[in-house]
């Protein structure tokens, strides 16, 4: 059922569930627009993009005006344009706007938007529209826009747990899997076990690395080049439990130091995980060849973009990507992880 909905311009009749849309008024509302006495929302978001909208009538990106808190559920094929009346809603208006859409990270348009976004919230359940009887088989997340001082007094933003990484390439001959292992994965990593993995083969080394931890020494070492799969089961858990693992670290830093002191950092509760989101799609030819100290399996091309994950590297690595000679640009935008609704 959801075969056309990002690439077809006829509505697809895709609502948003009403709990996940309650859920993003609670923190993506001000409180003056709550009741203090039932905490019932009395004022919600602008709507945009009104399902069986009469484009006669209303037409978003021609109107001058949103609301000043704005819910955007776009049609995805015209996501870009969007996306850029947000920004102008915030830069010339003031205006907050929160997209729900997919995680299309390695897109044009995304990497064009990125220095406007002021937060990105990963939903880690697939998405069922009203209407549908299936959820969504690709992964949505929450994109937020608007001025940094306005968004920041959000309630959504206490829920912050450091920043996504995107790498951005400019340079579409480097973007291959064999030229990002060589002039990033290589560089920073040395003599380190690689994994540059394509097609459909995501799930078994990586999942190896997260279900064996514990029996593999601490500073185990990998890096790896993956499709970037939000909606992989194995990707998204591992994704998770980094995130998990360096909360866990920020907030008991003082007792891991007194701890690592008296018997080492054997420990550690999961892997120590890097993820770099990569801009554009990389091109994977079919008789490509694997690099050195690299394990390629699959072929193909990365259709849902791609990701470098380093494991367990003991250096900055944003620092050590940037020291490297014709470095790319690295964005990083707070972000949050949406787990129950």
């Amino acid at each position: 059922m959801y075969r056309n909905l990002c690439v077809s311009k006829v509505d697809q009749g895709a609502e948003t569930p009403d709990a996940l849309l309650r859920k993003l008024e609670r923190l993506w509302l001000p409180e003056s627009r709550f009741d203090p006495n039932t905490e019932e929302c009395v004022e919600g978001f602008f709507d945009p993009c009104p399902h069986n909208n009469n484009f006669d009538k209303w037409d978003a990106l021609e109107a001058e005006l949103w609301g000043e808190y704005n819910y955007v559920n776009p049609p995805y094929d015209q996501t870009a344009l969007f996306f850029k009346k947000a920004i102008t809603q915030a830069e010339e208006h003031g205006h907050v706007s929160i997209f729900l859409v997919p995680c299309r990270f390695h897109t044009r348009f995304f990497a064009s938007a990125l220095p406007h976004i002021r937060h990105i919230s990963l939903i880690t359940k697939r998405v069922r529209f009203k209407g549908y009887n299936r959820p969504l088989g690709f992964a949505l997340c929450v994109i937020v826009f608007g001025p940094v001082e306005k968004v920041a007094a959000l309630p959504g933003m206490s829920d912050d747990l450091g920043t996504l990484k995107f790498l951005s390439c400019p340079n579409r001959k480097e973007a291959t899997p064999s030229g990002i292992y060589e002039k990033y994965m290589k560089p920073v990593t040395g003599s380190i076990r690689s994994h540059v993995l394509t097609g459909g083969s995501l799930s078994a080394p990586l999942a190896y690395l997260v279900n064996n931890y514990s029996r593999l020494s601490w500073d185990t070492e990998y890096s790896y080049l993956i499709p970037s799969r939000l909606e992989n089961k194995v990707f998204r858990d591992a994704f998770l439990l980094s995130r998990l693992n360096k909360t866990r670290k920020c907030n008991n830093n003082k007792e891991e130091n007194t701890e690592n002191e008296s018997v080492g950092q054997s420990h550690r509760p999961a892997p120590d995980l890097e993820f770099f989101f990569i801009n554009p799609t990389l091109s994977s030819p079919p008789n490509a060849k694997s690099g050195d100290n690299t394990t390629r399996v699959g072929s193909g091309r990365y259709i849902n973009g791609s990701v470098m994950i380093f494991a367990n590297i003991d250096t900055d690595i944003c620092e050590a990507i940037q020291r490297i000679q014709g470095a790319d640009r690295i964005t990083k935008v707070q972000y949050s992880i949406l787990e129950n609704y």
